[in-house]
């Protein structure tokens, strides 16, 4: 397999064919200088796009009706001379050309062909085809043997949008009945869906594999957390498909910044490489003439390099092939910092907290995950996202979130794993018996609270920071059962707000304290009785992430990280060559605009303190300055100082 470089550049041309004079300004050589002097080692060249043309002589597709020259060959040609890593990008869910066949189209379940209204002019709207389509299928292995036979044996595919919406074309209707899906049932089509794609994937990846043996494979679609629960439907069968793993993720626009470090701490102790993907632009693809804030492109390829992958930045040429210069001196401002740092890159990400992804594969639900990692990251603890089948034995404690559902064989294997030291923390449905099994460490699920939402009191000296305030918790949480000692009770309101009953311009005040546990805790579990995940994403109250850190702080005698940062800062340790790794990266993204976050600034954070846990040490040292770090050691933590200005890697040996 090609070598996955850390510093790559994703070439988008979705170029109309209303468009002429197509790469008139193309010159080979102006294009690899300006890779070479971007610290580029890596760049995803076009075959064909998703107005369904081509850039090269072909026998399949159309060509694009205005270049008249082999402009894919060229490149092929200069920047594999220039030792330029060069992946071929080939679309295959969106291809205007082949969506003129109306028989590949997907059909919606209100019979809309391919997705789209017929004057709909929206962003991001094309003619969705359908990867259950034989004839399809084969045009798509004809087209990419054709590319192999005309320049031999290139880097690799880049296959793009590789996903289906809830098709009910002829063909899916008829695989679903011979399955035992119900066609009319929205569940079902989200499990064929889930065929579909793995099923496209594989063939797919097999014929490459047979035409092209060396060649690196992506197939882009969402690849997030997922718990497991049904291994037909597992995110991780997508991935075995695939030589890597990339994660599209333009945090200005749809993705967000919760997006990236969703998806990658799912990945990034698993055994596949891993490419983050950014952009260039102020928003999203083919937002021409913008520019990515320098600030946040630095936040965005930081973080990736914390989390543990490779950075890719998305670009789009022009139609007439010209680089746009001010673009790539910004890619490589960026990148000839990464490169300093890549001697120091990798290794084993260091945790002491598995969480348990609420998250069905076929669904892609995230909303429960995304507010755990937001607490993760703001309490700068590190953690790995898990599925039922993972090894349970690498985490002091397993977070069950909101709603993990467990059949027996998995109850058993948590049953196992508290038996053997292991702790739990538990909210709302999770492990309770709700669904499925209950735990024998955890409380018994008697019924959801009646009230939403409901409050809870904290005992005295617990919570100190709130004493025995009546603590509000907006969505319905769960009564249980006790078990183990309770530290918080739930608080009724008078009544549920009505059309007919309702107190003042919310909810209705706290009445009365119940005898209902709405915190507990014992040796080896924390259970807190709300779905406080899933109300941080919703609401971002304080102190639900309050909670979660008295739990962890009850479940773990010995923190691997501690520090005096603020809650925008995010950090990640990582072991390599018997040296930590320790990164810290701060940068503040805000909601300035009604539609997007913005990164515009750094704040430099001065004199912060950090104890990291080690058996021993000899020295603290930055890289790449190599510039040493005074420490104490105390036989079992390392404690020192660091100034952050943006992105800070230390090293202690």
């Amino acid at each position: 397999m090609k070598k996955i470089s850390y510093r790559q550049v994703h070439l988008d041309f979705h170029t109309s064919p209303l468009i002429e004079n197509i790469g008139s300004d193309f010159k080979l050589d102006d294009f690899i200088q300006t890779i070479k002097e971007a610290d580029i080692e890596s760049i995803n060249i076009f075959s064909k796009c998703h107005h369904g043309l081509s850039y090269y002589p072909t026998k399949y597709g159309k060509m694009h009706p205005h270049l008249n020259f082999d402009l894919l060959g060229s490149m092929i040609k200069g920047l594999k001379e220039a030792e330029i890593t060069a992946p071929i990008y080939f679309t295959t869910g969106w291809e205007e050309v082949s969506a003129d066949n109306s028989d590949w189209l997907e059909v919606n379940k209100d019979g809309q062909l391919g997705d789209v209204l017929p004057f709909d002019n929206a962003y991001y709207k094309w003619r969705k085809l359908c990867h259950n389509k034989p004839g399809y299928i084969q045009f798509i292995k004809d087209q990419v043997k054709e590319i192999v036979d005309l320049y031999g044996q290139v880097d690799g595919f880049w296959f793009d949008i590789v996903v289906q919406h809830n098709c009910v074309c002829k063909d899916c209707i008829k695989s679903m009945k011979e399955l035992g899906l119900n066609p009319e049932n929205d569940a079902d089509l989200q499990k064929h869906d889930y065929i579909v794609v793995e099923a496209f994937m594989k063939e797919i990846r097999e014929y490459c594999t047979e035409i092209l043996p060396e060649g690196l494979i992506f197939f882009n679609g969402p690849y997030g957390p997922d718990g497991g629960y049904d291994p037909l439907y597992s995110i991780d069968n997508k991935v075995d498909h695939m030589t890597h793993l990339e994660i599209e993720s333009l945090p200005s626009d749809r993705w967000g910044y919760n997006h990236f470090p969703l998806f990658v701490n799912y990945h990034n102790h698993r055994e596949k490489e891993i490419i983050g993907m950014n952009g260039k632009f102020h928003t999203a693809w083919g937002d021409f003439g913008s520019l990515r804030n320098k600030e946040a492109m630095d936040y965005e390829c930081f973080r990736m390099l914390m989390n543990g992958s490779k950075i890719c930045i998305g670009d789009q040429l022009h139609p007439n092939g010209k680089m746009d210069q001010l673009v790539y001196e910004r890619i490589g401002h960026i990148f000839s910092r990464v490169k300093t740092y890549e001697p120091w890159l990798g290794g084993k990400k260091l945790t002491q907290i598995g969480v348990v992804s609420s998250n069905r594969g076929a669904f892609e639900n995230y909303q429960i995950d995304e507010g755990l990692m937001r607490m993760c990251l703001e309490l700068q603890v590190p953690f790995d996202f898990i599925n039922v089948s993972d090894d349970f034995s690498k985490y002091e404690v397993i977070v069950l979130p909101d709603e993990v559902y467990l059949c027996q064989k998995t109850k058993e294997k948590f049953d196992d794993y508290v038996s053997k030291g292991g702790k739990i923390i538990a909210t709302h449905h999770s492990g309770t018996g709700y669904q499925g099994e209950k735990l024998e460490v955890l409380p018994r699920h008697i019924e959801d609270n009646p009230f939403e939402p409901s409050y809870m009191r904290f005992k005295k000296d617990i919570m100190k920071a709130y004493g025995t305030f009546d603590l509000v918790n907006y969505k319905r949480g769960s009564i249980v059962e006790s078990k183990g000692q309770v530290l918080a009770y739930i608080g009724n309101p008078y009544f549920n707000r009505t059309y007919d009953r309702f107190c003042s311009h919310r909810q209705a005040p706290f009445k009365e304290l119940t005898d209902h546990p709405a915190v507990m805790a014992s040796e080896d579990m924390v259970y807190i009785a709300y779905p406080i995940f899933d109300d941080y994403m919703e609401y971002g109250a304080k102190v639900l992430r309050d909670t979660f850190e008295l739990a962890l702080s009850l479940m773990i005698d010995k923190a691997l990280i501690e520090s005096d940062l603020p809650s925008t800062a995010e950090l990640a340790l990582w072991e390599k060559d018997h040296k930590k790794l320790l990164h810290v990266v701060h940068y503040i993204a805000q909601k300035k605009s009604k539609h997007i976050e913005i990164v515009d600034a750094m704040i430099p954070l001065y004199n912060k303190k950090f104890r990291i846990k080690t058996e021993k040490v000899s020295r603290v040292y930055l890289v790449p300055s190599l510039k040493e770090i005074d420490f104490d050691f105390d036989g079992e933590y390392v404690s020192f100082e660091l100034d952050i200005e943006g992105y800070q890697l230390a090293v202690i040996e």
